[in-house]
């Protein structure tokens, strides 16, 4: 089979069932920059990056997709074409969260903070973090969580604000958000938990003046909507 010419979902299906070293190959070739990216977002989210540290982080994310028979790339249900490409990112992601959080765990009184920001990928490259703005993201993106904890398990679920952070602050799109079979939902219900997550935030935030205080640039998004949906 020439595995450069099939689907990124066929692709990931094929080193799933068969652990080919060909298609692994091909995986490895067509998502090393995607997975390398997300992991370069994140690890500056959290104050920190190096090439090392990246290249790591995408090696332990590749070794994490082959863990236990590549049981989570078995899990995956496809519902959209090239779906697997946001299942990946979501991955990376959660890898690279985890790396931080234990190596912060691990460290009384560690300085690394989780912070984000809307720079695009390119930028990440260069751009020398401004510590008094991540803090003050932090911060702001701290009160929301906050917010949505209040909510669990009464209005929202934790499935409900893992689906608001996945969206609002990873980017997913409900398509990507519904390919994650431990979400369990479809589109439709993906979008209905970002409304109904979104509608609960906006009120627990609302100030009595009834203006909303400026939001972190890494959540722009979500603050345009908390504003709009009025």
């Amino acid at each position: 089979m020439e595995y450069r010419s099939i689907s990124a979902n066929e692709l990931a299906g094929a080193c799933s069932d068969s652990g080919n070293e060909r298609a692994w190959s091909e995986f490895v070739r067509r998502f090393q920059r995607p997975i390398a990216l997300v992991v370069l977002r994140t690890a500056r989210g959290w104050g920190a990056c190096s090439t090392l540290m990246v290249d790591d982080l995408v090696q332990e994310t590749f070794l994490r997709l082959c863990a236990e028979n590549c049981k989570l790339l078995k899990s995956f249900v496809s519902r959209e074409p090239d779906s697997i490409v946001g299942y990946l990112k979501v991955i990376a992601a959660n890898v690279t969260h985890d790396h931080f959080r234990s190596e912060k765990s691990g460290k009384r009184g560690g300085h690394l903070r989780r912070v984000e920001s809307d720079r695009d990928d390119t930028e990440y490259l260069f751009a020398s973090p401004d510590q008094a703005d991540a803090a003050e993201k932090a911060v702001q993106m701290e009160e929301i969580d906050q917010a949505l904890r209040s909510f669990v398990p009464d209005q929202l679920t934790e499935r409900d604000r893992t689906i608001f952070w996945l969206y609002y602050q990873q980017g997913f799109s409900a398509r990507d958000i519904s390919a994650i079979a431990s979400v369990g939902l479809t589109v439709k219900g993906v979008e209905s938990s970002i409304h109904r997550s979104t509608r609960q935030v906006r009120e627990a935030l609302r100030p009595a003046s009834g203006e909303y205080p400026a939001m972190p640039k890494g959540i722009s998004t979500a603050a345009t909507i908390l504003k709009e949906e009025e």
